[in-house]
């Protein structure tokens, strides 16, 4: 049974949704006339401009979908229908994790248009900073990489959104972001002769959030866009927009780099913005990383002048930890051999999937040949296995991010101790060991950029010696690392005293398929 606090945060998430779907609607139809063949309508989200949004259930797929039913003035009707439909098939060719996904643009048989679309379990940014006024200077940031990759990926299509402010960034509860409402986003393929259906000529968006040239109603370019990101980016961190003379960001304490690349982006001159959401995305992840780095040092002060005893027992234990870890020059020292009977045969693939868990943190289930995690769980989910393979042994399972835009792990108990292969680390899209040397993937020189695309399979092999460590993705090699005169670690976001187990471990919903191991001479 859900608490009073689930509840109201479920009514919430779900008058936040139905905000963003309907703010420009206007006359609602009764959920009782509803019927639309392959759906369940379950209740009614939201009311507003032209039509009406609800809670339905597909019913071949058993999937949760948001149906925004329209009801153009008679006299747009058709020239409504056809647009939508444009739109919606372009919209539909886009699958991103960042986009708020249109299943399916069509008419209902009595001639009323419809959107199927993805259905968020979540609120908007607007209700966000209606509740906390301003954002953290890391939290402000994430959201702009994520709207700018979802900008990305829609000016590659050739369309501009036109409307980015908070009400049309979705927050899903698993803390993905999602971009939506693009009903009056611009196709910049269309010819003059369809300048009706993409509104040229007339000026639409949000005040606020326009870039200057939208206000004169002159011609938009992507760049126009990244100027509703720099308002957005202004909000988030001082609570006002940023209206003729506005305030300085160093009043807020925001750090120069971040200042400049807002005040870049609110240019009146839209040549001087970023070139494109893609660089603009990049620079906003370095200085993410910057925060990041930032963070971890200031919840690490050095105590200048303490107790003189208290240093110097610090000082004994550390003299007698580096004596007594020290590896011998030019050799691996091993570890002692594995304290538990040995697993499976050698050169001989044991699965997985069906294996009890040794332990395990977040929601997951099993069958046959698969291994879930549920779309609600927590932050970081982990699982272990009941398998000992020793030092050298292969490990491999096909990965699918269903949902959500988090990253995934593998825990990979080496003579180095326990360690970590990730793949696409959150907001850096890098993929690779840690920690090498104390250096994360954002800190390694070499790293290997590689974004994961949600419902894409990786198959993922590990091979594991007392020597060497290597990782093929997908049959190709990708990263190799000797053990000799390294030191590997556990990054801290994976680090909760994890059992010298393999496990695999996500922050988003994901399927592991065919997983296993295979102990090797």
């Amino acid at each position: 049974m859900f608490s009073k606090n689930a509840s109201n945060s479920a009514e919430k998430a779900k008058r936040m949704l139905a905000w963003a779907l309907t703010e420009s609607l206007e006359a609602p139809r009764d959920n009782e006339t509803i019927v639309l063949p392959g759906y369940t309508i379950k209740e009614t989200l939201g009311k507003g401009g032209m039509g009406t949004v609800y809670r339905a259930i597909h019913n071949e797929l058993n999937r949760t979908v948001a149906l925004k039913i329209f009801s153009p003035k008679a006299k747009d009707r058709d020239l409504f229908i056809e647009r939508l439909k444009r739109e919606g098939k372009l919209m539909a060719q886009l699958k991103h994790p960042n986009v708020l996904a249109i299943h399916d643009a069509a008419v209902m048989e009595d001639g009323t248009p419809y959107l199927v679309l993805e259905y968020i379990n979540g609120e908007d940014l607007q209700q966000r900073l209606k509740e906390q006024f301003t954002l953290n200077h890391r939290t402000a940031v994430r959201i702009a990489i994520k709207i700018c990759d979802a900008l990305s990926a829609v000016h590659n299509l050739g369309i501009i959104h036109r409307d980015i402010k908070p009400a049309n960034v979705l927050l899903d509860a698993n803390g993905s972001v999602k971009v939506s409402d693009f009903g009056i986003s611009k196709d910049l393929r269309t010819t003059e002769q369809h300048t009706s259906l993409t509104m040229t000529g007339t000026t639409v968006g949000t005040a606020d959030y326009m870039s200057p040239e939208q206000t004169r109603n002159e011609e938009l370019s992507p760049r126009s866009d990244l100027y509703s990101v720099g308002v957005l980016l202004y909000e988030m961190l001082m609570g006002v927009t940023p209206r003729g003379n506005f305030q300085s960001l160093r009043k807020a304490r925001i750090p120069k780099k971040l200042e400049q690349i807002i005040m870049r982006c609110l240019q009146q001159d839209k040549n001087k913005r970023p070139a494109s959401a893609e660089t603009l995305a990049q620079s906003l992840r370095k200085t993410y990383h910057l925060l990041t780095t930032r963070k971890r040092s200031s919840n690490n002060p050095i105590i200048i002048g303490g107790i003189a005893t208290t240093f110097a027992i610090g000082a004994i234990a550390l003299v007698a930890y580096v004596s007594t870890h020290k590896p011998p020059p030019h050799q691996v020292k091993i570890n002692k051999k594995p304290g538990w009977q040995l697993s499976g045969k050698i050169n001989q693939w044991s699965p997985l999937t069906s294996n009890k868990p040794y332990s395990s943190t977040g929601g997951w289930w099993s069958d046959s040949e698969n291994i879930y995690t549920e779309r609600e769980q927590t932050i970081q989910a982990t699982r272990f296995f009941n398998f000992s393979a020793g030092y050298n042994y292969k490990f491999s399972t096909d990965f699918t991010r269903i949902h959500g835009e988090g990253n995934m792990c593998l825990f990979l108990p080496t003579v180095k101790g326990l360690v970590i292969f990730e793949l696409d680390t959150t907001y850096a899209h890098l993929t690779g060991f840690h920690s090498i040397n104390g250096e994360t993937l954002t800190q390694q020189k070499n790293a290997k950029p590689m974004a994961i695309k949600t419902g894409k399979s990786y198959q993922i092999e590990i091979s594991v010696t007392t020597s060497e460590i290597s990782a093929t993705i997908n049959n190709k090699a990708f990263s190799k690392i000797t053990l000799l005169n390294n030191s590997l670690s556990i990054p801290p976001k994976w680090d909760n005293n994890p059992p010298f187990r393999l496990g695999i471990g996500t922050n988003s919903q994901s399927a592991f398929k065919n997983t296993k191991v295979m102990r090797t001479k």
